[in-house]
């Protein structure tokens, strides 16, 4: 594991151009130094440092169910004890990781082209609900019921389903999506909304 910066991150996101489609935004359930860089293509710690064991972000992570093919993960750690929206813990998002992540997402997106939208940028929550719209039951050889795990059903993955205590239900990812956005736009003069065309740009 290697602390990475946004150099060496826009040069793999740009030997990635057109294979990723899909990121995938998780929280860990652990701690803030713990980093799982075994099932995430980069994790963010307390500070808002970047981590990761990878050297091509196509390497394969198994990540979030039944989405991991042409897809990134990035990963808070953290929330080892979070219970619920009104209880997230000792140890919950920090406004450090929050940014980095949103900053992350913005690069990312940018440099591979990827749109910026509920349908490619994802929390672990929205994902586990298909908040996308995907039905998953015809891709799963196993007939899981509903393919559904998240807050609207067994609540087994709910992952940045809020950022930060008593925030309102499913506003964790549009607040992420709505930081990327703002970030693109100011850092880099790039508009992204719901369709880029594939490109790369000096970041």
């Amino acid at each position: 594991m290697r602390q990475i910066e946004k150099e060496e991150l826009m040069q793999m996101a740009t030997k990635a151009v057109g294979q990723i489609d899909h990121i995938y935004l998780h929280w860990s359930a652990g701690r803030y130094n713990q980093s799982h860089t075994d099932s995430y293509h980069i994790c963010i710690d307390d500070q808002g440092r970047w981590f990761t064991d990878v050297y091509e972000l196509t390497e394969h992570r198994d990540h979030t169910y039944m989405r991991n093919y042409r897809s990134i993960a990035i990963c808070l750690n953290g929330c080892f004890d979070a219970t619920g929206i009104n209880q997230m813990g000792t140890q919950p998002p920090t406004d450090a990781q929050i940014y980095a992540m949103s900053y992350i997402v913005a690069l990312l997106c940018v440099q591979m082209g990827i749109p910026l939208d509920i349908q490619h940028v994802m929390t672990h929550a929205e994902a586990a609900d298909n908040k996308d719209g995907m039905d998953l039951y015809y891709l799963d050889y196993t007939g899981y019921p509903n393919n559904t795990y998240g807050p609207e059903s067994n609540c087994q993955r709910w992952d940045l389903w809020v950022l930060h205590q008593g925030d309102p239900e499913w506003s964790g990812g549009d607040n992420i999506r709505g930081n990327a956005r703002f970030i693109a736009k100011n850092e880099w003069g790039y508009d992204i909304y719901r369709k880029c065309k594939t490109r790369t740009k000096t970041l």
